[in-house]
Formats: C-alpha cells, structure tokens, sequence
C-alpha cells in the first residue's frame, strides 16, 4: 500500500510539472481564470478587458480569433431623443497552417488585467496577450511564438453599422455617424520580422518573429456640452494616443498598464 501510495505521488509530481511546464503556461497568480477551449458565446463564455471607456470581448480561437469593441459613450439617440448604446466593431484574424493544435490554454489574470491564449501547433508553441491600457487610452494585442517566422495571419476590422473599412499600409480603420454621435476606430499592425500586404479589405502578415496589434478607438461625445458634442479635434486626440503608443515598445505599454493597474487593483 505504502509503495502504491508512493507511486501515485510520483505521477502526481509529474502531471503538475506538466501542465506548470513551458508548454502549456498557464498563469501561476492566485486570481486567473483559465479554460480549454475557445469561447463560443459573447455573453457566457468570451473574456473581457476595458480601461474604463473603450473595451473589448476575446473569444480565443485557434484558427479564427474573434475580438468584439466597444466604447461606453457609443450611443443612438439626441438631446430630445432617447437612444441606445452600440456596438462599436469586431476584429476577425485569420491564423495560417494552426488547424492542429494541443496544449490550448485560454485565460484573464485578474492581478493584472491581462487576458490570454496559449497553445502548441507542430511543434511551435504560440502565446497572445491582450490588455486595455489606460494610461495610453487604447487596446493591445501581442501574439509571438518560440520560434522565429512562425506569425503568420489576416486581420479585418468590421464596423457594426456598416461602414466602409479603409487599408492604409498597416492600418485598418472605420468611421460613421450615428444618430448624433460619429466614431472613428484604426487598428495598427506592427510586426517584428516578415512581411506585410494588403489583402482586398484586410492586411495579411506572414513569417514575422512577433506581432502588436494598437487599437485605438473613440467618439466626439462630450458630456458636459449642451449638445453633448465636443468641441475639442476628438479625432487629432486619437491620432495623438495612436502615435504615443507606437513610441513605445509592447513591453513598455504592458509594464505602463499592469502599474497603472495595480495601484487601483
């Protein structure tokens, strides 16, 4: 009994250093919620991020990866009409040769306000982080492999209210007005190796060592304006967030945000 007791721990050992190995990385802070598989529900299942106005829902998918934004002050409506909030767009992301994959770890670190998906795919193992940085007002992407040239993907932005998506060089972006209310959204790739291209509506990044993907997103709502229409050059204020973000390094934004972070958290 005592050698059989002996052996289980053993195995026990072994199974725990297993999945807290390097190919799994399943977060080790006491505040993570970690799945097997992809969601495939907005509202049960997909894991948020949000900085208080702009916000995002992450699905996971291997082959597909859905992201769905929205920021709080999107809304129908007027000064003397009553409206609805919206849905601001979706990000669709196409990853090339990952239709087999183990390994598949799907998380939110609450501690420090970062979702994730982990996986491995012929031999490679792949990792994506997601946060929505306050202090830098936009919403980041960062996908990277353990090996070099292994990111390779097509990215589209869709707006919810039909707008017509514009391909500039690396940038995706939609705008339009509602009711009252216009937004404007760009998302902004920036890849580490490899190349980039334009696809039709979509930008296509293939063999790059890593990825960050900036999304930055915002309306001309002013609360405190009678109209409720600011005054200030609200799509200038985007451009300017746009270009601070790209100053600075995905480390450097992810160290920014988890500090901002913690000081609240």
């Amino acid at each position: 009994m005592k050698k059989l007791v002996l052996i289980l721990f053993g195995f026990l050992i072994c199974f725990v250093f297993t999945i807290k190995g390097k190919d799994v990385k399943i977060p080790q802070d006491n505040l993570v919620l970690w799945y097997k598989q992809p969601a495939s529900n907005w509202m049960t299942s997909a894991l948020p991020i949000g900085n208080g106005r702009i916000g995002a829902m992450i699905f996971g998918g291997v082959e597909q990866e859905h992201i769905q934004f929205n920021d709080k002050s999107l809304w129908t409506g007027s000064p003397t009409v009553r409206g609805a909030f919206q849905n601001f767009g979706d990000i669709y992301i196409q990853f090339k040769n990952q239709s087999a994959f183990t390994d598949y770890v799907r998380y939110l670190n609450i501690e420090d306000a970062i979702s994730g998906v982990n996986y491995k795919s012929e031999g490679v193992n792949y990792s994506r982080e997601y946060l929505a940085s306050y202090p830098d007002d936009i919403i980041v992407a960062h996908f990277s492999a353990d090996k070099k040239e292994k990111i390779s993907f097509d990215i589209q932005l869709e707006g919810a209210h039909n707008e017509k998506t514009i391909v500039n060089g690396n940038e995706l972006s939609i705008s339009g007005k509602l009711t009252l209310l216009s937004h404007s959204a760009t998302l902004k790739i920036l890849n580490d190796g490899g190349s980039v291209s334009v696809e039709n509506n979509s930008i296509s990044v293939n063999h790059a060592n890593e990825v960050t993907i900036l999304l930055i997103a915002g309306t001309n709502y002013d609360p405190s304006s009678l109209d409720y229409l600011t005054k200030k050059d609200w799509k200038k204020e985007l451009e300017s967030a746009k270009n601070n973000a790209v100053a600075k390094t995905y480390q450097q934004l992810k160290k920014d945000h988890i500090a901002d972070y913690q000081t609240l958290f």
